[in-house]
Formats: structure tokens, sequence, C-alpha cells
């Protein structure tokens, strides 16, 4: 798998998987969207290996922590940063056993999640911090 300056977008919330997609499009990052960890792993064996994974916990079939699972036992994965994305309070308390490189709640406010973004990613326009 080659490494690739994608971002994946993780949350069976289509509509919330919509935007942040599009928010980050519109700031110039390439993303992907899969609706549960199961298609998310589809998708990273079809692209490689993404910059960055945003990711809801609770989802249909395969959730946000059996994802991690199942990134942290491959050795070309186990070092992708996840950063969760979540509406549960209770879900705050359990990310950091979950190995995660940061939390952002629902719902989020796009120069925070941007911030997050650039951080593992970097700036896509122009060095600058977009807006939205």
């Amino acid at each position: 798998m080659s490494e690739s300056q994608w971002i994946l977008i993780v949350d069976d919330d289509e509509d919330i998987r919509d935007v942040i997609s599009m928010l980050l499009a519109r700031s110039g990052y390439d993303t992907e969207v899969a609706e549960d960890g199961i298609v998310a792993l589809h998708k990273i064996r079809a692209r490689g290996r993404p910059a960055l994974v945003l990711l809801d916990l609770r989802m249909p079939n395969m959730s946000g922590s059996e994802f991690i699972d199942a990134i942290r036992k491959d050795a070309l994965l186990r070092t992708v940063p996840i950063v969760v994305l979540s509406g549960d309070a209770v879900a705050i308390q359990s990310v950091e056993g979950l190995g995660v490189h940061g939390y952002i709640g629902k719902p989020f406010d796009y120069p925070d999640l941007l911030q997050l973004v650039h951080r593992f990613v970097g700036s896509r326009v122009n060095g600058n911090t977009p807006r939205p």
C-alpha cells in the first residue's frame, strides 16, 4: 500500500459524511467516505494508506472501536492518525483508551475540525487557513 494525502471520513450518518467531505474538499483536501468500518477497510485496501481517518465510534456492521482494532493489527496501517468524531458524551471518556490521536465533538465547529486536519495533513490552500 502506498501512502497518499487523502482523508477517510467514516460515519454512518450520510449528512455528516457529506458535510465534512464538502468542507474539506473546499479547503483543498482529497477525501473518501465510508458508512462503517467494513466499507472503510475496503476503501483503504483499494486506495492505500490514508493520511488521516476521521471516525465515528457508533456504527452498524463494524463499530469505530472494531475498526481501530483492525487498523492497529496491520503493520502498514497501525500508525495512521485517527481522530474520533462523536456526539456521545460517554465516548469522550473512552477515547483515551482507544489509542487515537484526537477527538472532536458533534456538532463540530468547522475551524476546530480544520485545525485538527491541518495538524495531521497540513494546509492545502496557499499555506493559509481557509475560511468556510
